[in-house]
This record gives structure tokens, sequence and C-alpha cells, in this order.
């Protein structure tokens, strides 16, 4: 969640820098270029115009970027899945998703996505932070086992923004 947060501050940075180009691009593209008695200029006004919206575009595209998982980040890869088999699980390896070799630890974020139920099935299961229902649709399980345990050190988040929703099962 600290990485999100750092994600909105550099997208607020990005977006205010979009507009202040936008004003030196529109004062930019109004501007005529001076013609010497020995040379005629030619002037394309379109030329300025489509330079700086191609440019505001480009850099528009850039601040809306899904700045979402960090490297060694885990989320669940199996409809149905125990906390303790790491094959289960995924790891975000900096460039792709990648089936994990350990399961999560207690410096890592784990996603639950939609429609997967995970169970957590020992008694020192931990992670730094936990979403449960990572997704746009649909709705994410986590169940414990009897005598087991998951310590989250951060936050627990159930659903995304547009959707709440998301089942802890106590047993």
């Amino acid at each position: 969640m600290k990485n999100l947060t750092m994600m909105k501050k550099i997208q607020t940075i990005l977006n205010g820098l979009i507009a202040v180009l936008s004003v030196l691009i529109g004062k930019i593209a109004i501007l005529k270029p001076v013609a010497s008695p020995r040379h005629k200029a030619r002037y394309n006004p379109s030329t300025p115009a489509l330079a700086a919206t191609i440019m505001v575009l480009g850099l528009l595209g850039m601040s809306e970027v899904s700045w979402g998982q960090t490297t060694g980040d885990y989320r669940s890869n199996s409809a149905t899945m125990n906390w303790s088999t790491a094959g289960s699980w995924q790891r975000w390896s900096g460039t792709a998703w990648v089936t994990a070799t350990a399961v999560p630890g207690s410096t890592t974020t784990v996603q639950i996505y939609q429609g997967h139920t995970v169970t957590v099935d020992i008694n020192n299961a931990v992670c730094s932070s936990l979403q449960i229902n990572h997704g746009a649709n649909g709705a994410a399980t986590l169940s414990f086992s009897a005598s087991s345990s998951l310590t989250v050190s951060g936050n627990v988040t159930l659903g995304t923004a547009s959707n709440r929703t998301g089942t802890i099962n106590m047993t």
C-alpha cells in the first residue's frame, strides 16, 4: 500500500507537469516565425500544434500507467489453494508473474484474486500487506483451517475502490 501511495504522488506530479507543458506549448504554437527580406518564411500552423498534441498525449499516457506490483509481490494463482503450497502462488519477478518457489514471507505483499479461495493451513503464515479480491468483479475468500494463523504487519484490504467485496472465514 505504501507503493500505491507513492505512485499516486508521482501521478499527481506528472499531471501537474502536463498542465504546465500544455500552457507553454499553447504559447509556442501561436508564435509565428519572422521572415527576413531575403528569406520568405513558410509557416504551417498545424505543425507546432500537432507536435504539442503528440507530446501532451504521450505524457498523459505516461501519467496513467498502472503502477501495480513491486518485485517480490505474490498473487494467488489457483481457484482453490492452500497458503503453504508454494507452487500455487505467483511472484512478480520485476517483468512477469512467475511460479513461486516459496510461500509469502514477512516482507511480501499478497493479492488474492477474484474467484479464488486461499486457505491458511499453517500456524506461521506471514505477509506485509494483504488484498482480498484483487480484481474488478466477483469475490475472493480467505479461509483458516483449525490451528492456523496469519500475521499481516501492514494493511488488509477487502476489494478494490470500485468493488469492496471479499470474505474472511474463520474456523
